[in-house]
């Protein structure tokens, strides 16, 4: 891979920037040179595309992320997670020995990954095993996992199903029906926390996958704009028997 380096002005200050060509010396990126005294032992680096995301991005896209340093596009994956996913970027040293030492610890560190899918609404609660949506962070051992898009996308494509009949029923309500009987059709997922939870006869359908789905249509509706839909983020575990089949998104 090659490379060129160059200076800009932006906003009246002298920015360091990299050119990265392919191998017939085609521009594919182009990419801001960053240095913080505070990480990677002040290194410069820039953050690497994506190239099977159309905007380029890492977030919820690990098996992306993985693939990426395989392949010698980056070193190492960095994320700033602190109560889901947040933002995955992959790291790319400008110094290409330290760069390349570091590549060697996370291809080592993630040699017998499993790759699979999980389901997410917003990109931090995830579908788990009880159709909770619910955080990541504090339900990463119950989250519902698929070995392939097409079984994530079957699951998607009945909870769908199922909310289009939730709405058809709510639509056809009249204006004294009771709304709380309609709500508590809903299915219900089982709480998990019943020794800290104030309102366990209504937070099991409030966490219910089918309720924040419909929700969420209901709501953008009277907001007048387009309904988040839940869709497929990667996930992947890194194969280690000290911790046991874990996910990361």
């Amino acid at each position: 891979m090659k490379t060129g380096r160059f200076q800009v002005l932006e906003d009246g200050k002298v920015v360091d920037k990299i050119d990265i060509y392919d191998d017939e010396g085609t521009q594919i990126e182009c990419h801001t040179i960053h240095r913080s005294m505070t990480e990677y032992d002040g290194k410069e680096h820039y953050y690497a595309s994506n190239p099977n995301d159309p905007i380029g991005s890492y977030t919820c896209r690990i098996n992306d992320a993985i693939t990426s340093v395989r392949d010698d596009f980056g070193d190492i994956i960095a994320g700033n997670k602190f109560n889901g996913p947040g933002i995955t970027r992959v790291v790319r040293f400008i110094d290409r020995e330290y760069g390349e030492q570091v590549r060697q610890q996370t291809i080592k560190r993630w040699e017998n990954a499993k790759f699979a899918y999980v389901i997410t609404l917003n990109g931090m609660d995830m579908l788990l095993k009880n159709m909770a949506l619910r955080s990541w962070a504090l339900h990463v051992d119950n989250i519902l996992v698929f070995d392939d898009e097409s079984s994530a996308n079957a699951v998607i494509k009945e909870i769908e199903r199922k909310v289009e009949e939730y709405l058809l029923e709510y639509e056809g309500l009249g204006e004294h029906d009771n709304i709380s009987t309609f709500l508590s059709s809903f299915e219900i997922a089982e709480c998990e926390s019943c020794d800290k939870c104030e309102s366990c006869d209504k937070c099991e359908f409030y966490e219910s996958v089918y309720f924040k789905v419909f929700y969420e249509i209901y709501k953008s509706k009277e907001e007048d704009r387009n309904a988040r839909k839940l869709w497929i983020a990667q996930a992947a575990s890194d194969g280690r028997s000290d911790t046991g089949e874990k996910y990361e998104v």
